[in-house]
């Protein structure tokens, strides 16, 4: 996930440039978000959110390697955060800080779509790629794992992650909440935080 050379592109990135990409897959129940959940996805060149956060490893040998490997955030009870989106060439560029440890992930949509038809996020960092379902509701964004790749390869169900995400308001601020699972390692990382977001710069 630190990886900035994480870029989707080739078929599996369709036109994103509208303001808000997370509109366009969602549809018309983006209109049902809450308002902090919706701001946080209208971006327009570059805006920041700050807050706090936690990062949680798994205990298992493995699974801290492989996080290590990913440049994912090391364990921390208690961290500033800082989360900064940038939609440039048709993708998202989203730069998490958490405390001095970055972040790198980049979104767009993806041309292809699920088994039953649904419009995908896609998400990729370093050599992993996510095909991710939105569902949208009047709590928030919950995103479901529909199918994920590696080196390009598509990853057979039994050894795909399992994943545990949402964006919803809590304490009246955008709150997140992530957790990865693996076949036969199990738990690879949790993360949640806080945040406000600052107003926006083009």
């Amino acid at each position: 996930m630190a990886d900035t050379q994480a870029q989707p592109e080739g078929d599996d990135v369709s036109d994103a440039s509208s303001p808000s990409m997370y509109r366009q897959i969602i549809g018309g129940d983006y209109d049902r978000l809450p308002p902090l959940v919706r701001n946080m996805h209208e971006v327009k060149g570059r805006h920041t959110a700050r807050g706090r956060g936690r990062v949680e490893r798994g205990s298992n040998f493995a699974g801290r390697r492989l996080a290590d490997f990913l440049g994912m955030p090391p364990e921390a009870a208690d961290i500033p955060v800082e989360t900064t989106f940038f939609l440039d060439q048709g993708a998202e560029t989203i730069t998490r800080n958490y405390n001095g440890a970055i972040l790198i992930t980049r979104q767009a949509i993806a041309k292809s779509r699920s088994a039953v038809g649904e419009a995908l996020l896609l998400e990729k960092f370093g050599p992993v790629a996510l095909f991710l379902a939105l569902e949208g509701t009047e709590e928030g964004i919950t995103f479901h794992l529909r199918r994920c790749s590696l080196l390009g390869l598509k990853l057979p169900r039994m050894l795909s992650p399992r994943l545990v995400a949402r964006e919803q308001v809590r304490g009246g601020r955008y709150h997140y909440f992530v957790r990865i699972e693996l076949p036969l390692i199990g738990s690879l990382i949790e993360y949640e935080g806080l945040l406000e977001l600052e107003k926006a710069t083009n």
